[in-house]
């Protein structure tokens, strides 16, 4: 059988709003070919996001309420990566 190719990752600089009204700022990582729209209307129950310390969470999607995109680090979120944290560090 033959293998599909993996399509890259990227990430994505966002704010989140919880439930809770606590917002995060960090990164989600879609399908170089995807939307964060896509990735918030799949079927799984948890997303990946790393905050700006580098902490890693598995986020509830029914637990988020706001996902406020931003464009601050474009240049090298809209790159492929094998480190989705490099732009934590402005590199």
């Amino acid at each position: 059988m033959a293998r599909m190719p993996k399509v890259p990752k990227v990430g994505e600089y966002v704010e989140l709003t919880l439930g809770d009204g606590k917002a995060l700022k960090g990164y989600v990582f879609i399908d170089a070919t995807s939307r964060i729209q896509d990735l918030l209307n799949t079927d799984h129950p948890f997303i990946a996001f790393v905050d700006e310390a580098e902490n890693i969470h598995l986020l509830n999607k029914d637990w988020i309420k706001i996902v406020r995109p931003f464009d601050g680090c474009t240049e090298t979120t809209q790159k492929t990566s094998t480190d989705p944290r490099e732009c934590l560090h402005g590199e």
